[in-house]
């Protein structure tokens, strides 16, 4: 597998591990908060020829993770693993990008 198809296969995980909110009984504003972030992080690592744009989903990640701290536990380690997750994918997207460009 290639390291653009595991950092897509990462963003589509955290995608749906941010869905699994629900679960959670998280008030669904915050749902969508987490899933939107998410899928803008996707988006802009993939569309914009800088890669590192896409690490702005990280900032509507923390706003949540600020928000459910105090509440509900599970859904501050779900945002954190999320948060991990796309973190990971952008720099493996970065990588990626990298190593197409230093073959020639």
């Amino acid at each position: 597998m290639s390291t653009r198809m595991i950092s897509n296969t990462l963003f589509g995980a955290a995608i749906g591990l941010a869905s699994s909110l629900k679960i959670c009984e998280v008030p669904e504003p915050l749902v969508w908060l987490v899933v939107s972030s998410v899928a803008i992080a996707m988006i802009l690592t993939n569309l914009v020829w800088i890669r590192s744009v896409g690490l702005v989903g990280v900032s509507g990640l923390s706003m949540a993770h600020m928000t459910l701290s105090g509440q509900y536990f599970p859904a501050a380690a779900i945002t954190i693993l999320v948060t991990i997750m796309v973190v990971l994918a952008v720099l493996l997207a970065i990588w990626a990008n990298q190593s197409i460009s230093s073959k020639g």
